[in-house]
């Protein structure tokens, strides 16, 4: 998943079940397990913190690296939030 976000693409994380079988937790986890979100989130980061790096855009090949401009390029993430319950979306993020 990460790596297609990387590339460009649009990712989803979906939690889809039974009133109390955890998706709550498997998202949000806790301080000392910490869910999907927080774990794809660092990790997203980190990446992201690694490509602006020398050594992150040499490793790169060819388009991608210094030579064809990479440093130029723009990285925006944007995150969503959602929760559909009774027909109703709540944006959890605003909560």
């Amino acid at each position: 998943m990460l790596h297609n976000a990387l590339k460009g693409y649009n990712v989803t994380i979906l939690a889809y079940g039974q009133t109390c079988s955890g998706k709550t937790h498997t998202i949000r986890g806790t301080q000392e397990n910490p869910g999907l979100i927080v774990l794809t989130a660092n990790e997203l980061f980190e990446k992201l913190q690694y490509l602006i790096t020398p050594e992150g855009i040499n490793a790169m090949p060819a388009p991608h690296n210094n030579e064809a401009g990479f440093t130029d390029r723009v990285i925006t993430v944007t995150i969503s939030y959602l929760e559909i319950y009774n027909e109703n979306v709540n944006d959890l993020l605003n909560d």
